[in-house]
């Protein structure tokens, strides 16, 4: 998906696109990148790859601690 870094969203149609699913609930919206990490951590995964896929969406790859 697309993620946010530093909690800011890149273009004005993302920063609309966050809004609309935020008004859905559910805690649906666009994920802070280094919150995703942070949340990752505590579950005892690391980022090891990030892979950019087509309109600035990415794959994240987390793989556990060892």
């Amino acid at each position: 998906g697309y993620f946010a870094t530093a909690t800011v969203l890149q273009t004005q149609s993302n920063a609309r696109f966050d809004s609309s699913l935020r008004a859905r609930g559910n805690g649906m919206g666009i994920r802070d990148l280094e919150t995703v990490d942070a949340l990752c951590a505590r579950a005892g995964l690391v980022r090891r790859r990030s892979y950019a896929m087509p309109a600035n969406n990415r794959i994240l790859h987390s793989t556990r601690i060892s």
